[in-house]
């Protein structure tokens, strides 16, 4: 990291005090001697912002400027720009000064006249894979919205075939059409990855689903950073740690070292599965929370639990509870049970039988069902729908999807369009068993 800052002194030169008589002429100096003359009274330094924290940004000279032989960060107030522009990570700036720099790290311009911005940050789409330095490979992707399981605001680190994937989570919103998807890749001299995100709102008069979602992003490293990874969304807010991610063998469902959702009733801990029920729900509730503690404490009092519901209803299974959040009713298993095992798919969780009708280029698969669904009527036989392929899991299946594949598919169950009609909140769909064109038949032939 640079620290070297150029000391500009002034050389005072007396003829009189140096014997010479005014007739006589000075040696002259070497060009590439730094002189007084070498600095002017003021000076203008193009820089970039790369940093915002409040009412401070940091900046870092453009190449070839005088400056950066000093130093390749310095600071300034925001309020120091011209005309009451708002700062953004990208934004080039012009910094006219008295042309000294203070001895400081982050450096400081001395006398700043004025600041002038001279180019909005470049509106490029950033590339979904890429190579940073030493070679430090990325891969972006945009994550399930509707999994609760990634309600909590912040970044959590998973390790995935000795690879680091940090999930960036936007924290539970209400309804839908909220996003956040990276936007901006940079490094420090130092080995300090900055990642910046982009978080989004729907827009006043957009139709949305009425249903809590969890806006969350990754992206994946094939190592680790060399010191470290800040994340900041574009106003300069940095995301807080959450901790290091659990996975099960499958990578299925990943859930955050802090505690999940639980509820203590009748004695026995309920911890949520990050599921919500499809099953039509009737009548009074059977319970509802008495007292509610911090997110990341554990409750182990009955009535208690660390987070805000309406209520609970006794679920259709054993060992569960259907709690209702909003206006969605999120299955909850007793802690220690098969129900509440990471591989386990509840019964009140929208699933069918489909066979794949078309792979597109585009990222999705489109598939039709082959019996009329007796639990779940929404879903309607010769119907054709389209699912995300960032919801496949191809679990020990090797090969690519293609027509005639047979699929087992779990929803949340809420529909778009017309023919194909789009699920937009899949949790997982896969082959069926070893063969993905016939269904596992629960025997083996030896």
């Amino acid at each position: 990291m640079k620290t070297r800052l150029l000391v500009v002194t002034a050389l005072c030169l007396s003829l009189t005090a140096c014997g010479m008589d005014s007739s006589s002429t000075p040696a002259q100096q070497p060009t590439d001697q730094v002189t007084e003359q070498t600095v002017p009274t003021e000076r203008i330094c193009r820089a970039t912002i790369t940093e915002i924290n409040g009412n401070t940004i940091t900046v870092t000279p453009v190449d070839g400027s005088w400056e950066l032989s000093s130093a390749n960060k310095f600071t300034l107030s925001a309020e120091q720009i011209d005309d009451g522009a708002q700062p953004q990570i990208g934004m080039t700036l012009e910094i006219t000064y008295d042309g000294s720099i203070l001895e400081i790290y982050p450096a400081l311009f001395s006398g700043i006249q004025k600041v002038t911005v001279v180019s909005e940050p470049a509106t490029a789409t950033l590339s979904n894979m890429g190579t940073l330095m030493n070679d430090l490979e990325y891969e972006i992707a945009k994550g399930d919205s509707y999994n609760s399981k990634y309600k909590q605001r912040g970044y959590s680190i998973d390790f995935i075939d000795n690879k680091y994937r940090y999930i960036i989570c936007s924290g539970e919103r209400s309804t839908g059409g909220y996003g956040i998807k990276v936007t901006g890749l940079d490094c420090l001299d130092c080995g300090t990855v900055i990642v910046t995100v982009e978080e989004t709102a729907p827009a006043q008069d957009e139709t949305v689903t009425e249903a809590f979602t969890y806006p969350n992003c990754t992206i994946t490293f094939s190592h680790e950073p060399p010191d470290g990874i800040i994340i900041k969304n574009s106003s300069g807010t940095e995301f807080e740690y959450l901790g290091i991610l659990t996975s099960t063998a499958l990578d299925k469902s990943p859930r955050y070292s802090l505690p999940r959702r639980a509820i203590m009733v009748n004695g026995t801990r309920y911890v949520d599965t990050g599921y919500v029920s499809s099953l039509m729900r009737c009548g009074m509730l059977d319970g509802t929370i008495e007292k509610v503690i911090d997110s990341s404490e554990i409750p182990d009092e009955d009535g208690e639990a660390n987070f805000n519901a309406e209520g609970w209803q006794y679920g259709f299974e054993k060992d569960t509870l259907d709690v209702q959040i909003g206006n969605e009713f999120c299955i909850f298993a007793a802690e220690g049970s098969y129900t509440a095992e990471d591989d386990y798919l509840p019964e009140g969780v929208m699933q069918f039988m489909a066979t794949v009708d078309e792979v597109t280029d585009d990222g999705y698969v489109i598939v039709k069902t082959d019996t009329q669904s007796e639990r779940f009527p929404q879903i309607k036989k010769d119907v054709r729908y389209r699912l995300s392929m960032d919801a496949y899991d191809p679990g020990i299946y090797n090969g690519e999807l293609v027509p005639g594949n047979v699929l087992t598919v779990a929803c949340k169950g809420n529909f778009e369009g017309e023919d194909p009609v789009t699920i937009t909140d899949v949790y997982f769909f896969s082959p069926v068993g070893s063969s993905p064109c016939q269904p596992y038949s629960g025997s083996v032939t030896q």
